[in-house]
């Protein structure tokens, strides 16, 4: 507990407002009203207030230490609180020292009050808010018998009796008192008292109580859908319990640092017997790593202040009038404090073990890289990222781009990222040979259309020819690399696959480089047309064809050879079908094709020697 009584006072109002004193009026509630929370500590005050039915603002400023409140149109409506005299925008009333709602008074208010709207009650009293302003607050229904308790009157059977009464309420409010201090005085409540009143606009200044007093005469209102008593309880009962308004209007005091522990289990057996509060760091507690304590747990024994940020104990014989001495236990009850905490001595590794544990780990570290790392301590000159200094010591750089069953958008999604990884200043010639293991005749037209567009490509005034290939290259790249396999699969011909061409035939890559990189100040027409012929390839391509006999061997090289490291090739080995009818040999033989090489030539001759290639028909001699 704390060492003095510092904190918020709590008081809970009941669940249902004072009926109107007129059935259909609603104004008590859904009119402009001023909810006031007065607080007081002196009996006679407290006295006064209970009796009287009406209060002047001049005795309100002499009885209340302390007020607050909220008002405005309450339960839902649209019409905003400041539009009442002394009321601001968040529907609280408006208190100074001296004044509540702007109405001055000889005064002097302490502390501040709020109020707010209980959602459900809880087991200790308190209940739970809601954070909704006076405007939002949801009104129960509550009915109220205005029959005297004890009463046989039935409404259905007697003419004098009463009906009962269904109105709208405000709800069960929570009043919290915070920033006071208990006065010093010999007439004082140790807990203050709290009365609610209520005020209009109609009644400036006049102030009327907001529930009704429990008298034992007759029943308080309840809320409509309240558990009704049954008729055996309710013979039973020879009248309503009364509660006395002093121990009913009492507020509570609740101590930010106090916490009250009521276990389910029990401490000890009776008899001498040590209770340590142990106070830890809540992000300790709260951790999830934390195992919570379980009923028995042993711990580790004193001095606690190695695990404990505040500790305090007390001492005694349980449960037990006898009188025994207990070891440090003072005449009051608690354990000394220096049983409870002593100096606490940091730990350290600094011992033996430990520096030789270290050594060994650092020795067998040591061997690691004598052994398996020879050469880490020998210089060497290396890159972490591409330089163009890299490629000087190469001749060439050959990327082959195979395709043997693949479609044509396949390979055309290969083409476009094998010439987007030409290095930026390439010292060396970097080729991209398509070898088309299916001697396609198709293909080589879309290889052709291919070249096309890489020819077409401009030098403009601001980039030279190779920045702009690599340019156009790699946003054609970022345009394909997100279409998948299954939809380059798929037949290019209908209209669902219009975008899929687009992409391909480099019709989007062209678009995003006029918007995002300058590209319309330069001249595209013949850029436009190669792509447009590449676009309507994809779609409708030519029935060409086949030569399996021939090898179909094609270059292409940029128009300024110095200008483009870039080559490309088209490469389709002969394949000629065999004729299972003639005896295969090692030689030539008839029904096969062959070639011929002139004597004493080199190496350069046999790639043209092999376009001549020729059947050799049975019988006949060249």
């Amino acid at each position: 507990k704390t060492k003095a009584p510092d904190g918020n006072y709590l008081y809970v109002t009941q669940a249902c407002t004072q009926p109107p004193k007129k059935p259909q009026d609603v104004d008590e509630v859904l009119g402009g009203v001023y909810i006031l929370a007065c607080v007081t500590w002196r009996p006679d005050h407290f006295s006064e207030l209970l009796d009287a039915d009406t209060l002047t603002m001049d005795r309100v400023g002499a009885l209340c230490s302390s007020v607050g409140g909220v008002c405005g149109w309450s339960c839902g409506a649209t019409i905003d609180s400041n539009r009442l005299p002394g009321c601001e925008s968040d529907s609280r009333i408006s208190v100074t020292s001296n004044s509540v709602a702007g109405l001055h008074t000889a005064a002097n208010f302490q502390g501040k009050i709020q109020l707010q709207e209980c959602m459900e009650g809880m087991e200790d009293g308190g209940c739970m808010t809601s954070p909704n302003s006076f405007q939002h607050w949801s009104c129960p229904q509550c009915k109220y018998d205005p029959n005297p308790v004890g009463s046989d009157m039935d409404f259905s059977l007697d003419e004098e009796a009463s009906p009962q009464r269904i109105y709208t309420s405000l709800p069960q409010m929570k009043v919290t008192l915070m920033g006071v201090e208990s006065p010093n005085g010999a007439e004082i409540f140790n807990q203050p008292r709290v009365v609610m009143l209520r005020s209009s606009v109609k009644e400036t200044g006049v102030w009327k109580k907001l529930y009704m007093k429990d008298t034992g005469k007759f029943e308080l209102p309840v809320a409509v859908d309240a558990p009704t008593k049954s008729p055996d309880d309710m013979m039973d009962e020879e009248g309503s319990t009364v509660f006395d308004a002093y121990t009913k209007q009492a507020m509570i005091l609740r101590q930010p640092s106090r916490i009250d522990i009521a276990p389910s289990w029990c401490f000890g057996p009776q008899g001498p017997l040590y209770l340590v509060a142990c106070a830890v760091n809540s992000t300790l507690y709260d951790s999830s790593d934390f195992a919570n304590f379980t009923p028995g747990q042993k711990v580790a024994p004193p001095p606690f202040n190695d695990r404990c940020v505040a500790v305090s104990g007390r001492c005694g014989s349980a449960c037990d009038d006898g009188v025994v001495d207990m070891h440090r236990c003072t005449a009051e009850g608690y354990i000394e404090q220096s049983a409870l905490v002593a100096k606490i001595l940091p730990q350290k590794n600094d011992s033996i073990n430990v520096w030789l544990f270290v050594f060994l780990l650092l020795l067998g570290f040591a061997v690691k890289v004598a052994v398996f790392c020879p050469g880490i301590f020998r210089s060497y000159p290396h890159f972490r990222r591409y330089d163009p200094s890299l490629t000087e010591d190469l001749r060439f750089i050959v990327v082959c781009v195979t395709s043997s069953n693949d479609n044509r958008a396949l390979a055309l999604r290969s083409l476009i990222g094998a010439v987007g990884a030409l290095p930026a200043g390439c010292s060396c010639r970097y080729h991209v040979a398509y070898l088309d293991e299916g001697h396609r005749p198709e293909h080589k037209a879309l290889w052709m259309k291919f070249c096309h567009i890489l020819a077409a490509i401009p030098s403009g005034s601001f980039q030279t020819y190779e920045e702009n290939v690599r340019q156009f290259f790699h946003v054609w790249v970022e345009e394909t690399n997100k279409l998948k396999a299954s939809e380059l699969k798929e037949n290019l011909y209908g209209d669902r696959s219009q975008k899929t061409v687009d992409f391909l035939s480099g019709k989007t890559t062209l678009k995003k480089l006029k918007i995002s990189f300058g590209w319309q100040v330069l001249v595209l027409e013949n850029l436009e047309n190669a792509i447009e012929h590449l676009h309507e390839e994809l779609r409708v391509p030519e029935a060409l064809k086949k030569k399996w006999y021939l090898d179909d061997i094609t270059d292409w090289l940029p128009t300024d050879t110095n200008s483009l490291a870039l080559r490309l090739h088209y490469l389709a080995r002969a394949s000629p079908p065999e004729d299972e009818r003639t005896l295969k040999t090692q030689h030539v033989a008839p029904g096969t094709w062959y070639y011929e090489v002139p004597q004493g030539s080199g190496n350069e001759l046999w790639l043209s020697a092999r376009q001549r290639a020729v059947e050799m028909l049975h019988g006949i001699e060249e």
